[in-house]
């Protein structure tokens, strides 16, 4: 990084200087000294080996489109009715989201905003960050672009992404993203002007530069793309004039085929290169253990202080096997860290771990087990944590572990009070956040006194009913330590180093400022502090800002969301926060992209006149380009919302599938006291049902049957509609997700719901067995259909005590395999 810094701060000095020069200097040696200085950071970019990430569980993928935006609108609408469809039709087989970055599309034509610049260059950081190698595809024409002067660079912008002056707007996105980093990802497409002379004369200004330096400049911009970029990362194309479109009054051309087929062979081979898809079937616990891990080491680096809770814990974990044989419990309010404690806890006795040094003497390897509740999708499912322990522990297998919450529960209370189980230490974060954290049952999984070698670490809100159920043990009580608010020098490190992240410094009477807060003594207050301010345009006034920031966290947060309703079109950025709020673990980028694809109907009519449309009052000149696609948000609009909320969300265990959810569940309870009570501050029963609505219905439709799965029966249920979730639990496809051979506990939880008794379970499926019965035809495919879901019914009635019934059904599965089907081995012994 520093090399890029020195250059752009010499390409600034050497600007400078040049701006005193005559008017008349030789314009095409300004343009080569632009490019001169391009190519230095060129070479002073090491040249990385391909990623290769193979991938088990979902991905993101974005492709960043770049071009000048008056002649590109047929290339674009060429690409989102067309060739992405179809390319995210062949990703999504293969656990692949793509999303495609077209910022274009609502730009400003005369945008000289610092706001627009960083729009367009912070993507294409985040799909660096995302793809390490960003997927990008250019579109050059007969025209370069806007070229800021350089009073119309700000200084950050400058700094920040090394900004050559002299440089448009499109090279510059060019090499960010694609020539510097010589980028394998990168596709450019140049397009043959011949069609141009066809084009009716008010309408050529729109295709050609009729500046004669602009033309020298596409010259070489032409020749540097042709002579740096390798071969077969050049496309020359050519298309055809055909008309004036009607409804949107912009130019026509046919002949898009060959480009189309190029995009899309192109960026399916990369992404077949770097992201080869492992046809290898994880199961559930696996894949939790590695989300599990990734939250662990994202989370354990932020940390900064709390060396003290550490040599506690230290010392717990050490001591010998005559010491305290109880477990260990961290606790405290929201926002103290608890979580980056836990995690930095997790991670030290890892590593230790795995070097053998846990070791004292008697030659067994320890083992670390660590979970965080609220951190990945079904983290707060009580039995789903203790299966996963025991797995972990080598007690059980995936095959043969039990499947009831009690089974499970008395299966590690054996485990942990045993001492023939192996040396283990057990870190739990967020105790409260599990489902049953309310029932007096939560604790039945742990002894009362743990065997010698076992060790438990717990975090959880103080005064929560976990805390209170452990406390009000009569004998073996835990020991007990309460998360302390930070000391002055800690805080201030941490103000320090946030604002480190972006080369900002925070002066000595700002800084008094921020720790005279009372709040300062918060992580979290002190970090969505650190936001605000970071993101404050003006530094005269800073310390006005710092008091104005309310001093305690759900009043700062309060704040956070009135200055996104602001700032950022509250119309979407507010119905983001209420889908995430309402969503079971959060949503995928793609999920919401076409969730807010409607800006029109998002609210109840009594509600929308509250936020503005992200249309209104648009003094940046956005238009509006939903005619493009119905089906999904344009990513200029989302855009901004992402980037504002940013700060706020995570990726859901840090697994690249592209969901996202609260960073912390004070947001959460900001979110629902602002935008889901009613004047007289009670909840508002009616938002809850509109946004349950909306996503019922969106994942009703959704073709990701896991995804379906997971949200559709959940949010019928919260709705009380009873008639659907029995519908929807009597879809094949449904119950085969939900159904388990030993116990089909959730299966079961919705139907306790949605019908009186199991017997009405049981009339239920008899019936739909019969109508698939009759639907279908005599093959040998048609009886082994029938057979099967014989077989899984059957099992599902033993479940729900339904014997006589159930055997019914096992001896119809049984005589279609001997008599119809050949007693198939593999089905015989299942």
């Amino acid at each position: 990084m520093s090399s890029v810094i020195s250059s752009s701060n010499q390409a600034h000095d050497q600007n400078n200087s040049r701006a005193d020069n005559p008017v008349g200097a030789d314009k095409e040696a300004r343009i080569r000294e632009a490019w001169l200085k391009a190519n230095e950071l060129r070479q002073g970019s090491r040249r990385r080996k391909v990623p290769v990430s193979k991938h088990k569980g979902w991905k993101t993928v974005r492709i960043f489109v770049s071009s000048t935006f008056l002649d590109f609108h047929a290339e674009r609408d060429y690409l989102v009715k067309t060739v992405f469809p179809r390319l995210r039709s062949w990703c999504e087989q293969r656990r692949i989201y793509l999303i495609d970055c077209d910022l274009r599309w609502g730009v400003p034509k005369d945008s000289t905003t610092e706001t627009t610049m960083r729009m367009c260059l912070r993507e294409i950081e985040r799909c660096c960050e995302d793809n390490v190698y960003p997927f990008f595809l250019n579109m050059t024409g007969e025209r370069c672009g806007w070229v800021p002067e350089e009073h119309q660079v700000p200084d950050g912008v400058r700094d920040e992404y090394s900004w050559i002056f002299g440089m448009s707007m499109t090279e510059m996105e060019k090499i960010r993203s694609s020539y510097r980093p010589h980028d394998p990802n990168a596709l450019f497409m140049l397009r043959e002007s011949g069609f141009i002379e066809d084009l009716p004369e008010e309408r050529k200004a729109d295709f050609v530069e009729d500046k004669e330096e602009s033309r020298q400049k596409l010259k070489i911009l032409k020749s540097q793309i042709t002579t740096s970029v390798p071969e077969d990362q050049v496309f020359r194309y050519a298309c055809k004039y055909n008309g004036i479109d009607q409804k949107s009054g912009l130019v026509r051309l046919s002949g898009l085929e060959a480009f189309g087929e190029k995009v899309y062979s192109f960026f399916k081979a990369r992404i077949e290169e770097q992201y080869p898809f492992e046809e290898v079937e994880m199961d559930e616990y696996t894949h939790q253990k590695d989300m599990h891990n990734a939250f662990m080491e994202t989370r354990s680096a932020t940390l900064i202080g709390r060396g003290d809770i550490l040599k506690a814990v230290d010392e717990y974990v050490l001591a010998d096997e005559d010491g305290p044989r109880v477990p260990f419990v961290i606790h405290g309010g929201p926002g103290l860290g608890k979580s980056s404690v836990m995690a930095k806890v997790a991670d030290v006795f890892n590593r230790r771990a795995s070097r053998g040094e846990l070791s004292k003497g008697d030659g067994k390897d320890w083992k670390v087990f660590y979970h965080f509740v609220g951190a990945t999708p079904g983290s707060s499912d009580p039995q789903l944590m203790l299966q996963r322990l025991l797995i972990e522990l080598g007690i059980f297998s995936a095959d043969n572990i039990p499947s009831a919450l009690n089974e499970v529960s008395q299966a590690v209370y054996s485990a942990l009070s045993n001492d023939n189980t192996p040396p283990c230490i057990i870190v739990i974060d967020a105790v409260n956040q599990l489902d049953n954290a309310d029932d007096e049952l939560v604790f039945s999984w742990l002894p009362k006194q743990l065997s010698s070698h076992v060790r438990v670490v717990m975090s959880m809100i103080n005064e929560s009913s976990p805390h209170r159920i452990l406390s009000q043990r009569d004998e073996n009580r835990p020991i007990e330590l309460p998360v302390p608010p930070l000391d002055i020098n800690v805080r201030k490190e941490i103000v320090t180093e946030l604002f480190k992240r972006y080369n900002k410094v925070v002066t000595d009477e700002h800084m008094s400022m921020l720790m005279a807060k009372r709040s300062s003594e918060n992580p979290l207050w002190l970090s969505v502090a650190c936001e605000e301010l970071r993101v404050f345009g003006q530094f005269d006034k800073v310390g006005e800002k710092i008091q104005s920031l309310e001093d305690d966290l759900l009043g700062l947060l309060r704040q956070v969301l009135e200055r996104f309703e602001n700032e950022f079109g509250g119309r979407l950025l507010v119905a983001c926060l209420c889908l995430l709020e309402c969503s079971r673990h959060g949503l995928l980028e793609s999920e919401l992209l076409q969730l807010l694809a409607n800006e029109g109907e998002l609210f109840p009519e009594e509600h929308a006149a509250r936020f503005k449309n992200s249309d209104e009052d648009n003094e940046e000149g956005i238009e509006d380009v939903t005619e493009v696609s119905n089906e999904r948000l344009p990513y200029i609009k989302w855009s901004k919302v992402y980037h504002a909320l940013r700060p706020y969300l995570r990726p859901l265990g840090e697994s690249g599938e592209g969901r996202l959810d609260f960073y912390h569940r004070s947001l959460s309870k900001a979110v629902r006291n602002a935008y889901f009570k009613n004047d007289k501050g009670e909840e508002d029963d009616d938002m809850y049902k509109w946004w349950r609505k909306k996503l019922s219905e969106f994942f009703a439709k959704d073709s990701n049957l896991a995804r379906k799965v997971e949200e559709y029966p959940y949010q019928l249920r919260l709705l009380g509609d009873k008639e659907s979730l029995r519908a929807a639990l009597l879809d094949w496809d449904v119950m085969d997700q939900l159904y388990d051979e030993d116990y089909s506990a959730e299966l079961f939880e919705y139907w306790r719901f949605a019908v009186p008794s199991f017997e009405d379970i049981k009339d239920a499926y008899k019936k739909k067995l019969q109508d698939l019965i009759n639907s279908l035809d005599d093959s040998v495919e048609a009886r082994e259909v029938i057979a099967l879901r014989n077989e899984h019914v059957g099992r599902i009635l033993i479940q729900a005590g339904k014997y006589a019934d159930a055997k019914s059904l096992i001896e119809t599965a049984m005589h279609y395999e001997k008599e119809e089907l050949g007693s198939r081995p593999e089905r015989m012994a299942a």
